[in-house]
């Protein structure tokens, strides 16, 4: 009954939370090109027609990260003993404080 101590330092506990966001976006444009070129003689007419096509394909990627750390301390507390009080178990420290109080 002699290990009356006191209370240590709060232990500080952090949490840490990290959050990402991606976000990706794909841009398709299609563009077709029709050319018709005519050709006309006295008996016969010829048409001739080309086609092109473009596509064009955009991609945005955004990432986005967010961290948040939080730091909580708990202390734990303790009734205050007088300085003089006397605990017959163990006897007296310094200043009549149980043995093992601080200062002891």
């Amino acid at each position: 009954a002699c290990s009356w101590l006191p209370a240590a330092n709060p232990t500080p506990t952090t949490t840490a939370t990290t959050t990402t966001t991606t976000t990706t976006t794909t841009t398709t444009t299609t563009t077709t090109t029709t050319t018709t070129t005519a050709t006309t003689t006295t008996t016969t007419t010829a048409t001739t027609t080309t086609a092109t096509t473009t596509t064009t394909t955009t991609t945005t990627t955004t990432t986005t990260t967010t961290s948040t750390a939080t730091t909580t301390a708990t202390a734990t507390a303790i009734a205050p003993l007088a300085r003089r009080q006397l605990w017959p178990a163990c006897g007296p420290g310094i200043f009549g404080a149980p043995r093992g109080a601080v200062g002891e």
